[in-house]
């Protein structure tokens, strides 16, 4: 199994993430999301998404 980080930086009324692989390889870029039911099942999408490729061929799509 291949082992993920994430970075996050918490704000107040939102978030800033960043996904690498073991390698320090971006596997998903920088993104924000704000402190909603919304965003935080978009984060759990992404995440799930995240653990199936290497590394990140397209941007993120908007919120």
């Amino acid at each position: 199994m291949e082992s993920y980080f994430m970075g996050i930086d918490v704000s107040k009324g939102y978030a800033d993430f960043v996904i690498l692989d073991a390698k320090k390889n971006i596997v998903e870029p920088n993104f924000q999301l704000d402190d909603t039911f919304k965003s935080h099942c978009k984060l759990f999408d992404i995440l799930k998404s995240a653990a199936h490729r290497k590394k990140c061929k397209s941007p993120l799509r908007d919120v």
